[in-house]
């Protein structure tokens, strides 16, 4: 008898997730991560070389090396911007990263500067910028939502239609569901093997699960609660931040990055159960002593301030930041 795939009606009940307004990005291809939606876009293109900024996760130059493509490695001004020395040649192309969701002015410099045509926005850390007439924006909804994998690409290159998704690895929400019912800490191993299931670039689809959730997410509430957290970071924090803040620029930012020297500072949060990452570790070998990249690296404490938490949790954010201070953990002078 042949397999009867009409929908199925009854049995059991599958994972509820709220219906929503939709995706945000809804015209873009859909990858397992950002940076197979890089690969796919340098498989269409096959520029010649591409620039790319030496402040980046090796996970974003991983397509660069499968594919063949040395990437060209550019260094960034104080204010986060391209260096003045980086040329185009035809066939060329540069890739900029909207470093925290805050640099909507150094994109704009980009596009007055070079042919927008070759220009790769990296929007990884910045999920509600607007598309751009640019060659490319990648989006990664991963690092603002609780799903496990997803990549967006807008682009107006001609990109082929991604894999078909592979069906759910094993582990790959456990993650998310230990946190929703236990701690962080209790599944942090589990978040460190699901980042390795996506080591792997070639282009696939987002998984339906990750899909079915961001149709669910108000986008709305999420950017409004993220620019008030960030405010009020900054309302408090600011005088000790050696990182130049335009609020104007505050479009749901993914972290309020405070530029602070004293490694103990971020010690001192991370013992307070305030978890902070770094961008980037494994940039260091890129990074040139003394540079804006190494500063970063080493200095900048990504606060948390996303639609999770409201008011009562960032007051304790600033509150120990600045009882840090006050004990000498941390000082925005040499």
């Amino acid at each position: 008898m042949a397999e009867n795939r009409a929908a199925a009606i009854g049995g059991y009940f599958e994972l509820e997730l709220p219906n929503g307004p939709g995706l945000l990005h809804s015209d873009a291809y859909q990858y397992q991560s950002a940076r197979a939606a890089l690969h796919a876009l340098l498989l269409a293109v096959r520029p010649k070389r591409v620039w790319v900024p030496a402040y980046i996760c090796d996970a974003m130059l991983s397509p660069f090396y499968a594919l063949g493509i040395a990437p060209v490695i550019y260094y960034l001004t104080e204010s986060l911007d391209v260096e003045a020395s980086v040329e185009l040649r035809a066939n060329e192309l540069l890739l900029y990263v909207n470093y925290f969701g805050l640099q909507r002015g150094n994109e704009i410099n980009l596009m007055n500067r070079f042919s927008r045509e070759q220009l790769i926005f990296d929007r990884s850390q910045a999920f509600f910028a607007e598309r751009e007439s640019v060659l490319a924006c990648i989006y990664s909804p991963r690092k603002f939502f609780g799903v496990a994998d997803g990549g967006l690409l807008l682009t107006y290159a001609r990109v082929g239609n991604p894999a078909r998704a592979a069906a759910l690895e094993e582990g790959m929400y456990a993650h998310l569901i230990t946190r929703t019912v236990d701690s962080p800490e209790a599944g942090y191993t589990q978040f460190q093997c699901a980042e390795s299931l996506l080591a792997d670039t070639n282009p696939r689809e987002m998984s339906a699960l990750s899909k079915k959730t961001l149709i669910g997410i108000d986008y709305n509430h999420a950017r409004q609660v993220r620019n008030e957290n960030f405010t009020f970071l900054h309302q408090r924090l600011r005088q000790f931040n050696a990182l130049p803040i335009n609020l104007s620029a505050c479009n749901g930012p993914l972290c309020y990055p405070l530029l602070l020297k004293g490694k103990r500072l971020a010690d001192f949060l991370i013992a307070q159960r305030v978890y902070l990452p770094t961008y980037w570790e494994d940039a260091r070998v890129r990074a040139m002593a003394g540079s804006i990249e190494m500063v970063m690296i080493d200095h900048c404490l990504p606060l948390p301030c996303d639609q999770r938490y409201g008011k009562e949790e960032m007051v304790r954010v600033a509150n120990l930041v600045l009882a840090g201070i006050a004990d000498g953990l941390g000082h925005n002078s040499d």
